[in-house]
């Protein structure tokens, strides 16, 4: 069975139904959108089914390009890789030189 998404109202559109009960998906009820008051109405405001598509394609780049970055090297044997955010070196080269080397140096010992 295919999924289904119902947005489901007490009965057909009149004066005395017709209102909102719950959003399920397959029969069970889910949480979906967020409600906003908009002058004397709500709406139910549906997230773009994209949005999320975007966003973790966009880490998924990101996490690619740090491997390549992280492996690359010159003729001289040389490592580079991304810079730290906090001191701003590569990784490769890090030394004490942040909070992020004494973390690393600590958890290198327990991996």
């Amino acid at each position: 069975m295919a999924d289904k998404l119902a947005i489901v109202f007490d009965g057909p559109p009149a004066n005395e139904s017709g209102r909102f009960v719950e959003v399920e998906l397959n029969g069970a009820g889910i949480s979906f959108g967020e409600w906003q008051e908009n002058g004397e109405y709500w709406e139910l405001v549906l997230p773009d089914p994209y949005a999320r598509l975007v966003n973790l394609n966009a880490e998924l780049q990101e996490a690619y390009g740090f491997v390549e970055m992280a492996g690359s090297a010159d003729n001289s044997g040389e490592e580079y890789g991304p810079l730290c955010q906090e001191c701003e070196s590569p990784f490769s080269n890090h030394k004490d030189n942040c909070a992020l080397s004494a973390w690393l140096e600590r958890n290198k010992e327990e991996a």
